[in-house]
């Protein structure tokens, strides 16, 4: 486990979320999922509970390859949102690094509210399939209130390489 995403939940004080990235390349058998992990704090990080999957708010599973996520508050709504990479196959390691999404947290259930997750980037048909969609870095515009997300595509197809920024608008 590495590559920690943190975040104080609103109106909980001492009450730290975090997301892990966390990995399966050892696995042989292929039956080992690749997710991230969440823990909580609920004394300011002093202690963390036991490491559990990281999940949509209803429960449900997703799969997540070994790479960077992120989390960040909307200075306009207050909400927090998480960043990363949601696979469409269960990865092994860290690929497929693609799409890269955000998604709101439900910071009662400690999970992603599925219908709010947007693709930010994917992989196109001029893409290699080892392109990467995981290096990023994020702020919130203090004028607009939209999250801007600056992305390097790494391995995209002829002219589809290096730094993107995307601005996002969130509700």
């Amino acid at each position: 486990l590495s590559e920690c995403a943190v975040i104080e939940l609103t109106g909980k004080p001492g009450h730290v979320f975090m997301a892990i990235r966390g990995g399966n390349e050892g696995d042989r058998t292929g039956q080992v999922p690749c997710w991230k992990w969440k823990t909580l704090s609920t004394d300011y990080g002093r202690t963390w509970s036991e490491p559990m999957p990281l999940t949509f708010s209803d429960g449900a599973p997703f799969w997540s390859p070994t790479a960077e996520s992120n989390f960040i508050r909307s200075t306009r709504t207050g909400k927090a949102y998480w960043i990363g990479n949601i696979s469409r196959v269960r990865p092994k390691g860290g690929w497929p690094r693609y799409p890269l999404v955000i998604a709101e947290l439900d910071e009662e259930a400690l999970g992603l509210r599925r219908e709010t997750v947007t693709v930010i980037d994917d992989r196109g048909p001029e893409d290699s399939s080892d392109m990467q969609l995981s290096t990023f870095s994020f702020l919130a515009d203090a004028a607009t209130g939209h999250i801007v997300v600056m992305l390097n595509r790494m391995r995209g197809g002829p002219g589809a390489e290096g730094q993107v920024t995307y601005e996002i608008e969130v509700r």
